[in-house]
């Protein structure tokens, strides 16, 4: 989740994550992570940068995680 921009580039550049964006791929990762009902997301989750994009889909995430059971 904190990879930096340059490290992204090198890494998915050539692949379709790359020309879709750090922010789209971060933001699959929120929504997984919220539906995989792994509890032990919580505390990444909950430490996560919340920038303005993110926001709403890490409040989401949290919120389906601290209700299933």
């Amino acid at each position: 989740m904190n990879l930096s921009n340059s490290n992204f580039n090198k890494t998915f550049k050539t692949t379709s994550a790359g020309w879709r964006g750090k922010k789209v791929l971060q933001r699959n990762m929120v929504i997984a992570m919220g539906n995989s009902k792994n509890k032990e997301y919580l505390n990444i989750l909950k430490g996560l940068n919340q920038n303005e994009y993110l926001q709403q889909y890490i409040k989401n995430a949290i919120k389906k995680l601290e209700v299933e059971k």
